[in-house]
This record gives structure tokens, C-alpha cells and sequence, in this order.
């Protein structure tokens, strides 16, 4: 049987292999060109594992946004830099992020 555990915007998923599955889902207003982003995974991986990212925007016209996950990341943090092009206000935003690693 696999764990499921809610640690406050965290999901976490561990699975009796030793896989690990953190998610977090994570609202604001507005996405800020290079703005510097750190957190504390919930659990540590025994490694550093496999971080995507994404925004999504309410925004009505094309902009681009994105996240750019550092090097300086690992199994116990995560850093990356939020960025946006093309239009200075997103409105409503969402960043979506999983971290795919092990536990054992």
C-alpha cells in the first residue's frame, strides 16, 4: 500500500518501491520577473529529485510566465526563480509544481 499525507500545500505520495511524489499547488496575484522562490520539501528525498514547474494566469492576453527551477536545489529544498514576459500583470495566478524522487 502506498502513504498518502496532506502537509499543509503539500500532497505527498510514498510508495512501498521507495518512490516519493510531492505535489504543491500555490495561488497569487501576479508573477514577478526573477523573483527569487525557496521552500522546504515536506519530507526529504534521498536525493535530488525530478522538479517541474508550472504557472497558470488569468490573464486575457499572451504573456509568457514560467518557472525556472536552480541548481541549487535538492533533497530537501526547492529553489526556482518565477519569470514573465510580455505583459506586467498576469492577475490571478497558480504555480503547479511535482518533485518525483525516492524516500528509501
Amino acid at each position: 500500500d502506498f502513504q498518502y499525507q496532506r502537509i499543509s500545500a503539500f500532497e505527498v505520495l510514498r510508495y512501498p518501491d521507495g518512490c516519493m511524489i510531492i505535489t504543491i499547488n500555490k495561488q497569487q496575484t501576479d508573477i514577478y520577473a526573477n523573483k527569487k522562490i525557496e521552500f522546504t520539501w515536506p519530507l526529504a528525498f534521498t536525493s535530488t529529485p525530478v522538479i517541474i514547474g508550472k504557472w497558470t494566469t488569468s490573464s486575457e492576453v499572451g504573456v509568457d510566465v514560467g518557472v525556472n527551477v536552480h541548481t541549487s536545489s535538492n533533497n530537501t529544498k526547492c529553489v526556482f526563480y518565477e519569470y514573465e514576459h510580455g505583459n506586467i500583470n498576469q492577475g490571478e495566478c497558480r504555480l503547479q509544481m511535482i518533485a518525483i524522487g525516492r524516500w528509501k
